[in-house]
C-alpha cells in the first residue's frame, strides 16, 4: 500500500517541522507546519479509502462463507476488549491516554486515545497486507476499531 509510504515519510516531516516550530515560535515555519499537518490528515484520508476498499474486495471474495465465522472474529474481540485486557490495562480510554501521552513525549506530536487505537488498527491492516497477519490481527483490528468507536461516543461523537 504506496500511502501507508506516504502517511510515515508526511508524519515524519510534520513531527520534525512541529518540534522546529516549537523551537523557534516562528510564523513562518508554523504556516509550513500546518501544511504538513494538512498533507498528513489527507494522507490518513488516502489510507482510510484503500483500506474501504481491500475490504470491500475482500467481503465480496468470502460472500459465499456463513455469517458464524464474522461473529465469531467479532466475540473474540469483544472477550479481548471487554474482558482481560481491560482488567490488565484499564479502560481503552484510559490505557490510549498514556500511550498516547508517551508517544507525545516521544515525537512531540500531540497525540489522542483516538489517534492509538486508530494507528494500532492500521498497525494491524499493515500485517494483514503483508500477509504476516493471523486470524488474531483480524479480532484485535475489529477491538481497536471498537475501542475507537467508543472512546469517540464518549466524547460525544457518534460512532457508526
Amino acid at each position: 500500500m504506496s500511502s501507508l509510504f506516504f502517511m510515515n515519510s508526511t508524519h515524519e516531516k510534520a513531527i520534525n517541522t512541529i518540534k522546529d516550530t516549537l523551537a523557534r515560535n516562528d510564523r513562518g515555519v508554523q504556516a509550513e507546519s500546518d501544511q504538513y499537518i494538512k498533507g498528513w490528515e489527507d494522507a490518513f484520508a488516502t489510507v482510510e479509502n484503500e483500506l474501504n476498499h481491500l475490504f470491500t474486495v475482500e467481503a465480496e471474495k468470502k460472500a459465499g462463507e456463513p455469517a458464524h465465522a464474522r461473529k465469531s472474529i467479532l466475540d473474540k474481540a469483544a472477550e479481548c476488549v471487554c474482558g482481560q485486557r481491560e482488567q490488565e490495562y484499564g479502560t481503552p480510554e484510559n490505557n490510549f491516554s498514556r500511550i498516547a501521552r508517551l508517544w507525545g513525549a516521544y515525537t512531540g506530536y500531540p497525540f489522542t486515545a483516538h489517534d492509538v487505537a486508530m494507528l494500532m488498527a492500521l498497525l494491524k491492516v499493515g500485517r494483514i497486507a503483508k500477509g504476516s497477519g493471523g486470524m488474531d490481527s483480524y479480532v484485535d483490528l475489529c477491538g481497536y476499531a471498537a475501542c475507537a468507536g467508543e472512546i469517540i461516543s464518549k466524547q460525544g461523537g457518534e460512532a457508526e
